[in-house]
């Protein structure tokens, strides 16, 4: 269940069809009007952050795979994540917080779908005594958590650099 701003959009698992603002729409549709309202309501990115650190930590614990100290780059990745996305709430520091939260996510989504991609395929030939499905598994959650992080942090970049520019203009033409 997910709530945006007295909007309730409700689906159970494998369902086709969701009740949204009280009618009933095709899954299809319901993303486009999530999307839509994320859209006009901003989505925090430094909650954003703090929520993608959360799950990084919960991947490491979901998917236990080796006592290997690599099965911990999640959570190591999820710990920055929370660190910066608390650093990100002071309006000092919001955009340094922001730009690093993006570097750091760009940095692991190459290293997880460095890692995944191999693992995937060699898991489609029968696999080997390397290729463990946990890890891979949990690589690609990491590569595609990341991959989506870095895609929202450029949206908000690029709506704060037009919220920026708008009011500008409007400061220009008052005086």
């Amino acid at each position: 269940m997910l709530v945006l701003r007295a909007r309730l959009l409700v689906c159970l698992r494998d369902c086709h069809v969701v009740v949204y603002n009280r009618k009933e729409i095709s899954s299809s549709r319901a993303l486009v009007i999530i999307l839509a309202d994320v859209h006009k309501e901003m989505v925090r990115v430094p909650l954003l952050t703090f929520v993608l650190g959360l799950a990084l930590i919960a991947i490491t614990w979901a998917f236990p795979h080796t006592r290997s100290l690599t099965a911990f780059i999640p959570a190591a990745f999820g710990a920055l994540f929370l660190v910066l996305g608390v650093l990100a709430l002071r309006p000092l520091l919001r955009k340094h917080a922001m730009h690093t939260a993006a570097a750091l996510a760009l940095i692991g989504f190459i290293g997880a779908a460095a890692r995944a991609i191999p693992a995937g395929i060699r898991l489609a030939h029968g696999g080997d005594e390397k290729t463990n499905p946990n890890a891979f598994t949990a690589t690609t959650i990491m590569a595609v958590l990341c991959l989506l992080f870095v895609l929202a942090c450029i949206y908000s970049f690029i709506a704060a650099w037009r919220r920026r520019a708008k009011s500008e203009a409007s400061e220009a033409a008052q005086v």
